[in-house]
């Protein structure tokens, strides 16, 4: 709700100010305050903030250049610091995507986190490590889940849920075999770089910067990377929001690990209960469940941000 006496309190102070200064700097003090409150009461994220205040410096251009030089001033900042956009680590992975798996469907994962952030939490979960007394090479992955290491696996997944810039994203392809049937043998690798790119498309905002990590599986990597890459350039603003778009080993990154193991948890719960399946996989399941107050076998309900599940059913796109 929009604190209207907060607001209205703020405005009065501006006032009495300029009564007796006509020419005191509201932009810089009050100003900011304010736009801070209807920010937050109408819910905009970065890229809706980012939105509103490049159309009021295109349409105000020379009021908000003066403005811009006063808070940078203020602020001890210079002018460049006040326009940087926010840099986002992108840490990618896939999970049943090869043709001849015979998985029903295919995932691909990404979890992200401000940049400046990002060896703070590698620091911060390697600590579980230790609290766990589990050797500093031990790599934390979906397959390992079991009842002895449990404890270990829920502590991994109560810090994704307790941190609240880190967030994960998840597409799902339904009936891939399917998919790949419609698809020469020689067409197949398209159809995964096109999801792949469709679904880094939905992860970026061309307000924002792109450090995106893909976890280094086979020798094809490079090839991998500049596919990717060139799919990305054909859109300018894809282009420009991405710095970076390298592989990484995922037994060195502890935030690639995190990815691992919320993609494997997506397509476990996904996949028809049975007599035979993992106790402590399910405990882990339920556990994000509750947490996200969400299911993971169905799609995110609009406005989610901790965590989006989504379903491509655009087959077309992908076979173009």
């Amino acid at each position: 709700m929009l604190k209207r006496g907060a607001i209205a309190e703020l405005v009065d102070a501006v006032v009495e100010k300029q009564r007796t200064n006509p020419r005191y700097d509201y932009a810089s003090n009050e100003q900011v305050e304010i736009d801070r409150l209807v920010y937050a009461a109408y819910a905009l994220n970065e890229a809706d903030i980012r939105e509103v205040e490049d159309w009021y410096a295109r349409r105000y251009k020379t009021l908000a250049d003066a403005q811009r030089k006063k808070l940078a001033a203020k602020q001890g900042k210079t002018e460049e610091q006040l326009l940087a956009r926010p840099m986002l680590h992108l840490y990618c992975d896939e999970s049943r995507h090869l043709p001849h798996d015979r998985e029903p469907f295919s995932l691909l994962g990404l979890l992200g986190c401000g940049s400046e952030r990002a060896h703070e939490y590698n620091i911060a979960i390697a600590e579980l490590w230790k609290e766990y007394k589990l050797p500093a090479q031990f790599e934390a992955k979906w397959t390992k889940v079991s009842k002895g290491a449990l404890p270990f696996y829920k502590a991994l997944l109560k810090w994704f849920l307790a941190t609240e810039d880190v967030s994960f994203r998840c597409l799902i392809l339904p009936e891939k075999q399917r998919v790949y049937a419609a698809l020469p043998e020689s067409r197949r690798e398209h159809l995964y770089y096109r999801l792949y790119f469709q679904f880094l498309r939905g992860a970026i905002e061309p307000e924002n910067r792109y450090r995106i990590f893909l976890d280094l599986k086979d020798t094809r990597g490079r090839e991998k990377i500049a596919e990717l890459r060139r799919l990305l350039s054909t859109d300018a603003d894809d282009a420009k929001a991405v710095e970076t778009l390298q592989h990484i080993r995922s037994h060195e990154v502890r935030l690639a690990q995190i990815t691992d193991l919320l993609l494997g948890a997506v397509g476990f719960a996904r996949r028809q209960r049975s007599e035979a399946e993992s106790p402590a996989k399910r405990v882990l399941v339920q556990l994000l469940e509750e947490g996200l107050g969400q299911s993971l076998k169905s799609d995110s309900p609009p406005g989610s941000t901790k965590a989006v599940f989504a379903t491509w059913h655009d087959e077309d796109a992908l076979l173009l």
